[in-house]
């Protein structure tokens, strides 16, 4: 009854606000204010009849004289749409050609001494069938084709000669041209491709200029679009314009004015005849072929209305406002009877339902707002009523639902438990497999090592209690060939991932280093010099963690050490640079990153064994990066000088540098320290 009453206030204050600027003679206001909610209605639809029979008169008067010369208008706005359409795609044969030409998989082929056809092949069908481009080659540094990805079985020539091609490998220009090619016009867009600033290659990225190209443009614009090469007209948007029989002759070079053409075309498998309004748009784009001494595209509109509809337009318009008009009036009265039955029924069944009878609805609900007033109605008397009757088995059910609720909680503990117990045996087993392959406290000759591994990631299972992370130290003894003393074997790494992935980084390295040892176990002494022997163990490494395609990688600092003379050899993958602590003055004895973790993609090439001496009394230290990430005031702090401060206040003692590394921060990482001292 509310929603009603809202109504009538509603239709009562429009009337008000007419009649209180007295647009409204006092005598109809005294009569309307006394109508029902019907007559109210019809008042207002004939009062909306007459302004908008004017209104429509006027409007269709103005469409007639702004029609007349909107042709022109709309060819000339569809003749920018299609050369900003056409300059787009130009734009994007550059834009997928560079994407290409920074393809990982290309560049690693163009770089190999023997190219594999089959990755490039499969980058350039994924990017074909991603986008419309139909046309990829792709040639190596000496201008030879790799690879045709609309013809496969073209390739090995030699297309130095091409100027886009010379431009591009020689000097590292892009090259936007139109082709010419088996009777086909191609826009095209050639690039370099860059290894470490040297060129490896060329790649040219384009389309066909043919009748799927432009529909294509077609669809953008809204207009026709034909292709026109040295006066012909070569690929069109129409369906088989070329098998209907069209005149593809086209000598006019229209860019300031129109001409018209009857073109036959085929739609929804029937043919017809339809008459088009053509300008002719030139293409600039640099010309890559002697053929094409003429392009361009000729943009077309299909007049929207005769001269004769025009003038039968605007008359129609008077006679179709006053249909209006007197349409209204019956069936504003038609309307008015039924919306005010419509809303006694409503008012009707609201009355019941506050009375008490809750089982009272609306049954037929009409598509609009009384019926959503009444669709509202049905929807809060069933919920209310809903309501009434939860609240009465609540009160009789409470106990019964608590416990239930209770158990419920309770199992969903259990299990959570249980799968918390099961992953803790998982830590436990994960860390018996790699404890025996770690390195402990160890000397030989002069050297003496110690190490402190703490990981983040804590278990406690079945009151077993210990840690385990992707952090890995080991120490090993070694004898070569050429030296009669011992060398001292060092590794410090840090696998990538958390608890249990970083975990298994740690256990393929330890289990792949004691591989490596174990082939020299039938015989003391290792027959390679100590810095080829290095080189080997990073390769194998290297190798293992490559197999994991870039999910599984690590940061390594790896060496051997003379145990007599201090000569050492060693590489750093990534790692945080080793402290030498000399004469009490720590420094870091790497200055710049020139190695990627292993298993990085490519990273074998660069290999750099290092060499220097340590001096007696000389003590290197290493360490994990959990050294330098501390979480201090709230925000990660990774400041890597930190740490030769921390080294030269504890004179490289590895249980002080622990504490002075907490006494600055939270660590937020697995922590490895590794200390080798001279005696």
């Amino acid at each position: 009854m509310s929603a009603i009453k809202n109504i009538q206030n509603a239709a009562w204050s429009a009337i008000q606000s007419l009649a209180s600027k007295k647009l409204v003679p006092a005598g109809i206001y005294a009569r309307i204010k006394n109508y029902s909610l019907t007559g109210k209605i019809n008042f207002i639809v004939l009062a909306a009849a007459v302004p908008m029979f004017l209104l429509l008169s006027l409007l269709f008067l103005f469409l007639y004289i702004q029609l007349k010369g909107q042709l022109d208008a709309t060819l000339i706005q569809k003749k920018i749409a299609t050369r900003n359409a056409f300059n787009y795609y130009e734009r994007t044969t550059l834009v997928y050609a560079k994407m290409l030409a920074e393809n990982p998989y290309v560049k690693k082929e163009l770089l190999a001494e023997t190219i594999n056809v089959g990755p490039i092949l499969r980058v350039c069908n994924q990017v074909q069938s991603s986008v419309y481009l139909n046309r990829i080659t792709v040639h190596d540094r000496k201008g030879a084709v790799v690879v045709h990805s609309h013809n496969t079985s073209d390739f090995g020539a030699n297309e130095m000669a091409r100027p886009e091609i010379a431009k591009a490998v020689k000097q590292g220009e892009n090259t936007p041209l139109l082709a010419f090619e088996n009777g086909q016009m191609i826009l095209q867009n050639t690039v370099p491709v860059y290894f470490e600033g040297e060129t490896v290659g060329a790649i040219t990225a384009g389309y066909v200029l043919n009748d799927n190209f432009a529909r294509s443009i077609s669809e953008l614009t809204q207009a026709g679009v034909f292709f026109v090469l040295n006066g012909k007209i070569i690929a069109a948007s129409f369906t088989e314009f070329a098998k209907a029989g069209n005149d593809t002759d086209y000598d006019e070079i229209n860019n300031t004015w129109s001409v018209t053409r009857n073109i036959r075309t085929t739609e929804n498998g029937k043919e017809r005849s339809i008459s088009l309004d053509l300008r002719y748009l030139p293409v600039v784009t640099e010309r890559g072929s002697a053929e094409i001494q003429q392009a361009g595209i000729a943009v077309a509109v299909q007049p929207p209305f005769s001269r004769a509809l025009l003038y039968a337009l605007i008359w129609g318009s008077f006679t179709f406002s006053l249909a209006v008009v007197l349409f209204g009036i019956l069936l504003a009265l038609k309307i008015g009877h039924n919306i005010a039955n419509y809303a006694a029924s409503i008012s009707t069944a609201m009355t019941d339902y506050a009375e008490g009878d809750l089982n009272q609805r609306m049954a037929r609900l009409a598509n609009d707002e009384l019926g959503r007033v009444a669709a509202g109605f049905n929807h809060l008397a069933s919920e209310l009523q809903k309501k009434i009757a939860e609240i009465q088995e609540a009160n009789e059910n409470l106990e019964h639902k608590v416990v239930d609720r209770t158990k419920d909680l309770n199992r969903a503990l259990a299990d959570i438990t249980s799968l918390k117990e099961i992953q803790e045996g998982d830590y436990l087993l994960t860390d018996l497999l790699i404890r025996p392959l770690s390195g402990h406290a160890y000397g030989v000759g002069r050297l003496q090592a110690e190490i402190l591994i703490e990981q983040k990631k804590k278990y406690n299972y079945k009151g077993k209690i210990g840690d385990i992370g992707g952090d890995y130290c080991l120490l090993s003894s070694l004898q070569f060939e050429e030296t009669e003393d011992e060398w001292l074997f060092f590794f410090n790494g840090d696998a990538m991932g958390k608890s249990t992935q970083g975990a298994s980084g740690a256990l393929i390295c330890g289990v792949t280093l004691h591989s490596i040892f174990s082939r020299n176990s039938k015989r003391s002494r290792i027959p390679t010099k100590p810095g080829q022997y290095l080189s080997m163990v990073y390769h194998e490494l290297n190798h293992i963690f490559s197999l994991f395609d870039s999910s599984m990688l690590m940061s390594a600092a790896c060496g051997l050490i003379h145990a007599q003379t201090g000569t050492m050899y060693y590489f750093n993958c990534e790692h945080p640079w080793s402290v030498l602590l000399r004469n009490n003055t720590a420094t870091f004895i790497e200055n710049e990153l020139t190695m990627r973790k292993l298993g990085m993609p490519m990273q074998a090439e660069r290999l750099l064994v290092r060499r220097m001496q340590l001096n007696p009394g000389d003590t290197l230290v290493m360490g994990s990066d959990g050294r330098d990430d501390l979480e201090i005031a709230a925000q990660i702090d990774s400041d890597e000088t930190r740490f030769l401060e921390i080294v030269e206040r504890s004179g490289g003692r590895l249980p002080q540098i622990v504490q002075m590394i907490d006494s600055y921060g939270r660590r937020t990482d697995d922590l490895s320290l590794m200390r080798i001292q001279v005696n």
